[in-house]
């Protein structure tokens, strides 16, 4: 999981990782229990048909209309040093480098716009999404 303090060689990682997919499962369960199933289409975990690489668009994919919103569900955890630091500097470049830039892949704000790219991109080559995991 990108959004952990621990190095991913370490047995801790493994639990931040399996933490951060429940997260993911709990967010999609919230929108599939609680968005108006009139209104809204909610697709958990969304992927390209014609993607070799089966990569997940996404998170979360709710479409209302003809308005997408694209949900990137991140879980992480963050120092006490950090949180409880008052240092307004600190709290915000970890929350840039958990959300928003990444360190050595996207992560979340990254993350949406490289999806974003493809979509632009596959929009023009004519592509359609697979709706859920696995079809």
């Amino acid at each position: 999981m990108a959004g952990s303090d621990v190095n991913a060689d370490r047995p801790e990682a493994e639990l931040l990782r399996v933490l951060g997919d429940v997260f993911e499962e709990y967010v999609n369960w919230i929108f599939e229990c609680y968005a108006h199933k009139d209104k809204n289409a909610h697709y958990p975990t969304p992927r390209y048909l014609n993607d070799k690489d089966n990569k997940a668009i996404c998170d979360v994919l709710i479409m209302c209309g003809s308005t997408a919103v694209l949900i990137e569900a991140k879980a992480a955890t963050c120092a006490a040093s950090i949180r409880y630091s008052g240092d307004y500097k600190l709290v915000r470049d970890y929350m840039d480098k958990r959300f928003v830039e990444g360190t050595d892949r996207p992560v979340g704000v990254s993350q949406l716009l490289a999806a974003l790219s493809c979509r632009l991109h596959t929009h023009q080559q004519n592509s359609r999404m697979v709706s859920r995991t696995g079809q």
